[in-house]
């Protein structure tokens, strides 16, 4: 008999992340399937009625909440990343006592490696749905002091050189091809394939839905973070929108300095509305354009598929995935946004637009084929 576990080291509502939303979808719809398999997460985020795996032992703190602790801590945290015997042992115990067969991990950051090593031990087939850079970054984004890490830094090179051998035991699915080209330089699997996020929940396209806010308004939700580049976005365009008349509206929290000094410069900016914490469906009808500036190299972006499903183009960075996402002209643009000229001819282009023009790039992101919820898990269960 096939005993499944899944893991996710956090799940909604106690984090929103893209790897998150798709851990909890993916849970649903294996339940859907007439399964109910084991659910590995952190304590704080065992919620509703799903089976959770009762490990008491983790990581001395959680992965949101270790960004604020003190180096000493970041240093334990990250070794017992690596081995935490006590985790370990645990581990090896609930696999064979539960029988666990297959196991899907998602975010594995609380647990770490010893998931790997425990199903190691147990013989059990691990699959890893990797939606980041976990593998080679100890920051899983390969981002570091405002830029892209085109290497990997000595500081992660230590932290993941010992579990190298690890991954070739490992069936890895890569949510883009960006992701599988850039962590394939330095790992090797047992089976490697690229399955794309699948569409998001359909929402009917209304004509309310199409024809969107009288003012040109352009939108941006996520975090607030210096990695996604809302901020030196807004600091590089403030000019052309204050001149243009355009609005932009923005939805999303943060944490710390970058989400501070943001807060100081958008009081000066009268064409930025900030909502703070909002929902795709209420912020999506508001606005013309996402906005999606990622400074990194963003494996697959959710929000993205969000817009789509609003039937709202997006203006993307040429960074990551985004563009495997855009048809460049057809359902949105993918260009570099932090190019001056290139974006000025854009804003030309966008603000000329006709309403019929708008309508069909509209409709065009909405229809756009994309992989749907039952052939993303079936493909995944399949490997």
């Amino acid at each position: 008999m096939n005993r499944t576990l899944v893991v996710s080291a956090m799940l909604p509502p106690y984090y929103q992340g893209g790897a998150e939303k798709m851990a909890q979808l993916f849970i649903d719809e294996y339940t859907l399937k007439q399964e109910h398999p084991f659910v590995l997460t952190h304590r704080a985020a065992r919620q509703g009625s799903y089976n959770f795996l009762p490990v008491i032992f983790g990581n001395i703190c959680s992965p949101k909440t270790v960004v604020k602790k003190w180096r000493l801590v970041k240093l334990m945290y990250h070794l017992l990343d690596l081995f935490n015997p006590i985790l370990c042992i645990e581990l090896v115990y609930q696999f064979r006592s539960k029988g666990i067969t297959t196991i899907y991990a998602h975010n594995t950051t609380y647990f770490g490696y010893n998931i790997l090593i425990a199903s190691k031990l147990c013989g059990i087939k691990y699959v890893q749905i990797i939606h980041d850079y976990y593998l080679t970054c100890v920051k899983s984004s390969r981002f570091k002091t405002g830029a892209i890490c085109h290497k990997t830094c000595a500081t992660c090179t230590a932290f993941r050189a010992p579990v190298k051998s690890l991954t070739t035991s490992m069936h890895a699915v890569f949510v883009s091809q960006a992701l599988q080209k850039m962590i394939e330089k330095e790992r090797q699997f047992k089976s490697s394939r690229v399955i794309y996020n699948p569409a998001q929940p359909f929402f009917e396209v209304t004509d309310a839905l199409i024809e969107k806010p009288k003012v040109f308004t352009l939108g941006y939700l996520g975090a607030i973070s210096e990695n996604k580049g809302i901020l030196q976005f807004l600091k590089l365009h403030k000019d052309s929108f204050e001149s243009s008349g355009v609005n932009i509206l923005i939805g999303g929290t943060g944490q710390g300095p970058y989400f501070e000094t943001f807060l100081k410069f958008i009081a000066s900016c009268d064409f930025v509305y900030f909502l703070g914490q909002t929902t795709p469906k209420d912020f999506f009808p508001r606005v013309k354009f996402l906005l999606a500036p990622s400074l990194w190299h963003e494996p697959l972006a959710t929000v993205i598929l969000e817009s789509m499903s609003h039937a709202t183009p997006c203006i993307a960075n040429l960074t990551g995935g985004s563009p495997e996402m855009i048809d460049h002209g057809q359902t949105g643009y993918c260009l570099d946004l932090f190019d001056s000229a290139e974006t000025e001819k854009l804003w030309t282009e966008i603000l000329r637009m006709n309403q019929q023009s708008y309508q069909l790039m509209s409709r065009s992101a909405k229809e756009k084929s994309w992989t749907s919820k039952q052939d993303w898990i079936n493909s995944i269960l399949n490997i």
